[in-house]
């Protein structure tokens, strides 16, 4: 009884690196915009809302998503201070929690300035860092949907 063995080759098709660079891109824009809108949630109830920018960068070893603003104010609600100098109101009730991305209605505000009399600096938010870690993960899962989706669309699947 005659057989025959019959090998077909399955070759995948042509490593398309324009399209995985545009959706890794395209996968970074949408986070740093959903990135932007937390950063806004913390300054929403200021009255003076400092201006964020954001800016992708993808290269060939590196993705960097970078929103911040230059905001002298935001930095110090952000970081802390050692010192203050601004002299509160009694009713005061600050806007902004540390490590929570928002900002609540609060009360009062800066009565003056003295310089003669420095008091413990502003406690920083942290609002980077809580930013940061929150979508940390959910970008990585974004860009395994990504590489899975290329591998898929290629045949380099497994």
């Amino acid at each position: 009884m005659p057989s025959a063995v019959v090998f077909k080759v399955i070759k995948p098709t042509r490593f398309k690196n324009e399209w995985f660079v545009d959706a890794v891109e395209e996968e970074s824009k949408r986070i740093g915009n959903e990135m932007l809108k937390d950063f806004r949630k913390t300054v929403r109830t200021w009255n003076d809302k400092p201006r964020f920018r954001k800016a992708i960068s993808v290269g060939p070893r590196s993705v960097d998503i970078l929103v911040g603003t230059d905001n002298d104010i935001y930095r110090y609600v952000n970081d802390g201070t050692r010192v203050r100098y601004a002299v509160m109101s009694r009713d005061f009730i600050p806007k902004t929690r540390v490590r929570h991305i928002g900002s609540f209605r609060g009360r009062g505000g800066m009565v003056f300035i003295n310089k003669n009399h420095p008091m413990p600096g502003i406690v920083g938010r942290h609002f980077d860092e809580e930013i940061q870690k929150k979508w940390q993960s959910r970008y990585k899962k974004a860009m395994e949907r990504v590489m899975s989706s290329f591998r898929s669309r290629s045949g380099h699947a497994i």
